[in-house]
């Protein structure tokens, strides 16, 4: 698995971990589960 860097708003970051902490998963996970689905090609 490759690591990559993204910048944002920080107080978005924020919002976006708590709501992913809410569901029981992480950012990151949310992200990968996001690029997986929009990131196919073809």
């Amino acid at each position: 698995m490759k690591n990559i860097t993204l910048s944002a708003d920080e107080n978005l970051i924020a919002a976006a971990r708590d709501m992913a902490a809410n569901e029981g998963t992480t950012l990151n996970a949310r992200f990968r589960e996001w690029l997986e689905s929009h990131g196919r090609l073809g």
